[in-house]
């Protein structure tokens, strides 16, 4: 069997070169026997011409000679014995002759940066070798010896043996000086930056090298760092075992990098590394959704994202873990400095009306009766102490909600707005979102009173006040909403250029909504119910005026006089007070009948503004009139007939329903009431679906 080292090469210890006949090799061998002084000596002369004569192990021979030189420059050149020596041969060849000196010379290197050099040379000589190239050498050389021809294939297996003996040289170069690692490393690192490392036959097969050399001593690391990640998890404060988990880890990733980095270039999982993350990950998963220990499941996280950086499977679930990590801990954190806040505003939230008269008469202060004051000094405490910005905004959706409660519960607008003005004094540490969000609550509210106060003023005949309330109504942004207070406003202008400011409540006056709920707590449904349209039974009044008719014989004849009917329905003009035609009689009951179907059906703050906005226009026609007994009676009896679609009408009247506008409160984990806080397991599991079927950390 041909030797690996190059002194020992068949023809090297023959002293023949590779264009030597039959006759010629074994006249040498007769020659070196006569010199041989031991049996064994007589052995390796006999076994060097035995593998000259054998087809295979002659390829070998002259891959591993100084193919291509002079016999009298190999000759010598076999006489050298040192590394430098050898080295510098190398310089004056190419091809296999230069790769096996400078093989030759690192197997007796004589220091780390020696070997570093040496082997630098050996990937470039490498590089060099073309097959082609190599398979008429030893054609030509044959031609020569008449030993026949070979064959490419058998060149191309040959030149891949040789390399495979000359990694091992350079990993044994390595080694020798505890290098191996960080060589390898180096090698791999410079290959993956050119992007030659697929291309490269040395740096390829001394990966392959380095693997077998460390994969027992990865696969025993492996066995022990499980027995550390068991007792990691299972110990309630993993605080004494992890410096020494880690540490192994850190040492057992230093002897896989060259590994790792390798596999990733090419796009793979380093095996090695994959089994021993799927252990990690399975310790991470087992500290967060069975013990919730957040932090230490975290800090193991975040380890193995240095330890596993080069698995491009692990990177994305490795991210996806810590970021849902550092959330939960961030969570539990804020948690512990809220949670007193919370039960306090679930406190005021419970007996909200004994908080409405706390505000009412004592503010919202410190000193005011608990739970009102107890709420005040915790913010208070919260926003003075934490820098936190989730903290600060949590601490404002908390009281806010109380706001909200107030307002949507208790009906007491007035003591939500007294808390929503001091939330206001800590916008500068909020994030944006939430400012806009109190400042759209602050517009809703201004509006809520300017709905009353324009009810008020209209029914009181106070036009001039009407027409400042409708003016900031006209401010929203729905464009439908913008048009109906404009028309109204337009009618208190011209009952104001008319002069007439008698009030105009009577049986037809409908009172528009006051309070509009415009909070909810959470984004799903509508918790907003609007108040009962103020208004009395038309039927009832109409009696009235029937009666008060009939006792009056006086009554103007124009007033009593059943008018033609031609089916159609004319809205009075506004503030007219006259005597109604059978059509304009006919708007006014129809339109009742309408406007009841559409309190019912009101579900949103957009809805409730263009309800008010018909019950303006309607008072302002309707509001006090005559009318013919015999109209009355005929308009009664279409109602009847057409009860179901004026319902429909009605609804109608209102548009499509829209989001109130409010703040969508997220879960509270640290609220008294929420048993089910978000776990781990919440946060990854997603990322378990993306693990391939089978792997038992994916679940």
């Amino acid at each position: 069997m041909t030797s690996l080292h190059l002194f020992e090469n068949p023809f090297a210890v023959l002293g023949v070169s590779p264009r030597a006949r039959r006759d010629e090799i074994n006249d040498a061998h007769q020659d070196a026997l006569l010199d041989a002084e031991t049996t064994d000596a007589e052995r390796k002369l006999d076994m060097a011409r035995q593998a000259l004569f054998t087809p295979r192990e002659r390829i070998s021979a002259e891959l591993s000679y100084l193919l291509g030189m002079r016999p009298s420059d190999a000759r010598a050149t076999l006489k050298l014995r040192t590394s430098v020596q050898l080295e510098e041969a190398a310089q004056n060849v190419g091809g296999v002759a230069k790769a096996n000196l400078i093989a030759e010379a690192s197997r007796i290197s004589t220091s780390v940066t020696e070997s570093r050099r040496l082997i630098d040379q050996l990937l470039a000589a490498h590089l060099d070798i073309e097959e082609g190239d190599l398979h008429r050498t030893v054609e030509e050389e044959r031609s020569v010896s008449g030993f026949g021809k070979v064959s490419s294939s058998e060149i191309a297996s040959e030149l891949k043996s040789l390399t495979e003996r000359h990694a091992a040289f350079a990993l044994d170069a390595f080694a020798r000086f505890d290098a191996a690692t960080d060589e390898v490393l180096r090698i791999v690192e410079v290959r993956c930056a050119a992007a030659s490392l697929r291309k490269d036959r040395l740096a390829t097969s001394l990966i392959a090298q380095y693997e077998q050399l460390v994969s027992p001593t990865l696969e025993n690391e492996i066995t022990a760092i499980s027995l550390l990640l068991d007792d990691y998890v299972g110990h309630l404060s993993g605080r004494a075992i992890f410096p020494k988990l880690e540490q192994r880890l850190l040492d057992w990733d230093r002897i896989a990098q060259p590994l790792q980095r390798a596999d990733q270039h090419l796009g793979a999982d380093e095996v090695h590394s994959e089994r021993l993350y799927r252990e990690v990950r399975r310790a991470v998963l087992t500290l967060a959704n069975e013990h919730e220990r957040h932090a230490d499941a975290l800090r193991l996280s975040e380890l193995a994202q240095k330890i596993f950086a080069e698995l491009p499977s692990a990177a994305a679930q490795l991210a996806g873990d810590v970021d849902a990590l550092v959330s939960l801990e961030q969570d539990q954190r804020v948690a512990s400095i809220l949670m007193p806040l919370a039960a306090a505003v679930d406190r005021a939230v419970s007996n909200l009306s004994k908080t409405s008269s706390t505000i009412a008469r004592a503010g919202f202060t410190m000193t005011s009766p608990d739970p009102v004051g107890e709420v005040r000094r915790l913010y208070g405490e919260i926003i003075d102490r934490q820098s936190d910005q989730n903290i600060v905004a949590g601490a404002v959706r908390l009281v806010r909600s109380l706001s909200i409660a107030l307002h949507n519960n208790q009906e007491d607008g007035e003591g939500a707005a007294v808390i929503l003005d001091y939330l206001f004094l800590a916008v500068n540490k909020l994030p944006p979102e939430l400012v806009t969000i109190l400042q759209k609550d602050r517009e809703t509210l201004e509006r809520t009173k300017a709905s009353i106060r324009l009810a008020e003023a209209l029914r009181t005949g106070n036009f001039k006040d009407a027409k400042a309330h409708c003016a900031v109504l006209m401010e929203s942004e729905d464009p439908d909403e913008r048009a109906q207070y404009s028309r109204i406003q337009q009618q208190i202008d011209e009952k104001i250029i008319s002069g007439r400011t008698n009030s105009f409540v009577s049986w037809g006056v409908i009172g528009i909504i006051a309070l509009i709920a415009i909070f909810s707590n959470s984004g799903g449904g509508n918790d907003s119910v609007a108040e009962d349209a103020a208004y009395a039974s038309s039927d009832e009044a109409i009696l009235d005026d029937a009666t008060a008719a009939a006792e009056d014989p006086l009554a103007d004849a124009s007033e009593t006089v059943a008018t033609p009917d031609d089916g159609t329905e004319t809205p009075p003009e506004p503030y007219s007070g006259t005597s109604l035609s059978l059509s304009e009689l006919r708007y006014c009951l129809k339109q009742t009948e309408r406007l009841d179907a559409a309190r019912a059906a009101v579900s949103s703050y957009t809805q409730q503004n263009r309800f008010n906005a018909e019950v303006t226009d309607f008072n302002s026609r309707c509001g006090q009139f005559n009318y013919d007994q015999r109209d009355k009676a005929t308009v009664d009896g279409e109602i009847i007939l057409e009860t179901d679609r004026l319902r429909r009408e009605g609804v109608e009247l209102l548009g499509p329903s829209a989001p109130s506008p409010t703040i969508v409160r997220p879960p509270q984990p640290f609220a008294p009431s929420n048993d089910a806080a978000p776990t781990f397991g919440d946060a990854v599991d997603e990322l378990g679906e993306s693990v391939p079927e089978g792997n038992p950390y994916g679940e």
